[in-house]
């Protein structure tokens, strides 16, 4: 009967995240760039780095194997 209690994985971390809607938050962030706050809009630098990442990833789960971006 000892076997039927379960699997026990160890212990676990629970962080508490603040989430916003994406939506909001995109308005918000175009907002704060047409009033002149322009912390929170990425170069195209890091946003080419961004593509390629999720490149790399769709890549590597088509063909099951590691790509090095």
């Amino acid at each position: 009967m000892a076997k039927f209690r379960g699997v026990s994985e160890g212990d676990s971390i629970t962080y508490a995240l603040q989430r916003k809607e994406p939506l909001l938050t995109e308005h918000e962030a175009l907002r704060d760039a047409v009033l002149g706050d322009s912390s929170n809009i990425v170069t195209m630098r890091e946003g080419l780095h961004a593509v390629r990442t999720v490149e790399a990833v769709l890549d590597s789960a088509r063909g099951n194997t590691f790509i090095q971006p």
